[in-house]
């Protein structure tokens, strides 16, 4: 995943310095743009690579089309020097800008990222939700729950752990946890653990979210790390302590 996105910033900065180099060689020799034409061609390109990458990769960008403009397009031309106190106001002015769009284009892609990324839990939470009203309280049990919820929530592996007088029979679980799906000849089934051992040996391979009831903590809903919003995970961590509830009060009663 790392790998990955450092690769797309570095596609996204070696196409946005091939651009602002072919701005320049067309400007120059084909079209004869005037140095205010250029500028404005730099910062869209700019614009386009805080959007498509980030933060960083629009910076370099503007930096370098204001080296850029500084070389080709101020006097004395092909040098980084500035004769004229205006030219040099101009490419201050310029640089400031390019910089100043490259923040905004991040921050606005970055938002949408987010916005998008927030939908799609949120749908997978209504999925969870429709799924639990579509099953009969007296087939509801921890292990269903627990396998809705990791189908809804497209979870590797999820687990219930309650404190108290139902630690005997707390532990359930569906899905394989990550270090035991990774070892060699296969996927073993999950011996009972604590939650402190699965914590231990999965480390930043599993989440840990509160249940509580009334206030009181009542056990510890362990999930595949994903990346939740607080929102979100407040959200399943209330809808499973919910439906727990109802679970103990079930089998008390019956």
């Amino acid at each position: 995943m790392i790998t990955e996105k450092k690769t797309h910033r570095l596609t996204a900065l070696l196409l946005s310095l091939a651009t602002l180099a072919l701005i320049t060689v067309t400007a120059q020799n084909v079209v004869g743009l005037n140095a205010i034409a250029v500028a404005l061609l730099y910062l869209l390109v700019v614009l386009t690579t805080s959007a498509l990458a980030d933060l960083a990769c629009g910076i370099a960008a503007a930096v370098g089309s204001g080296l850029l403009v500084n070389y080709f397009f101020l006097p004395p031309f092909g040098t980084f020097y500035i004769e004229a106190p205006e030219d040099c106001v101009s490419f201050v002015a310029y640089t400031i800008t390019a910089i100043v769009v490259s923040h905004f284009a991040a921050t606005v892609h970055h938002r949408a990222v987010e916005a998008d990324h927030l939908q799609t839990q949120l749908s997978r939470l209504s999925r969870f939700t429709e799924a639990l009203l579509a099953v009969r309280d007296e087939d509801l049990t921890l292990e269903r729950l627990t396998h809705e919820l990791r189908n809804a929530c497209e979870l590797g592996y999820c687990a219930i752990f309650l404190f108290g007088e139902t630690a005997t029979a707390s532990h359930v679980s569906s899905g394989i946890r990550p270090s035991r799906a990774s070892q060699a000849g296969g996927t073993p089934p999950n011996p009972p653990s604590t939650v402190l051992e699965v914590i231990a040996e999965e480390g930043p391979d599993v989440r840990s979210l509160a249940l509580k009831d009334q206030g009181k903590t009542i056990g510890t809903l362990v999930i595949s790390q994903v990346s939740l919003a607080p929102e979100v995970a407040d959200a399943v961590a209330a809808t499973v302590s919910l439906v727990v509830r109802q679970t103990i009060s079930v089998r008390s009663t019956g």
